[in-house]
């Protein structure tokens, strides 16, 4: 049985983070990664366990991109990897969570990579 990864439980889930440490600014200067250390690592990464997300997902979206680096949430092959460990990712989820990442890797405080994700909900509206 599959789990669905909607647009609400992403965006809880990163509220949830970001409310816990808003002037946070992940470090990117060794690149970014869903995990580091054992533990969910980057927003997206962090988010994607509270859901629900296996450690062993994460790590396998880490090493999944161009020369074994991390996948963006955008990349077909990090849809892939989801699907083939039970989860599907709706596109506004994925939309949403494009944007937090990308303003992460920009190495903006979470509270601002949270409302750059904001605005893409505006086009659903």
């Amino acid at each position: 049985m599959s789990q669905h990864i909607t647009l609400r439980k992403i965006k809880n889930a990163i509220k949830r983070l970001v409310e816990a440490k808003p002037d946070f600014e992940y470090d990117s200067e060794y690149g970014c990664f869903y995990m580091r250390d054992n533990c969910p690592s980057c927003l997206i990464g962090q988010a994607l366990n509270k859901i629900g997300v296996a450690k062993k997902v994460l790590y396998q979206l880490d090493r999944s991109g161009y020369n074994h680096l991390p996948c963006s949430v955008t990349d077909k092959i990090f849809i892939e990897i989801l699907a083939l460990n039970g989860w599907f990712i709706d596109n506004e989820a994925i939309k949403f969570s494009s944007k937090v990442q990308d303003a992460q890797d920009f190495e903006k405080p979470w509270n601002k990579c949270y409302e750059e994700g904001l605005k893409t909900l505006d086009e659903y509206i």
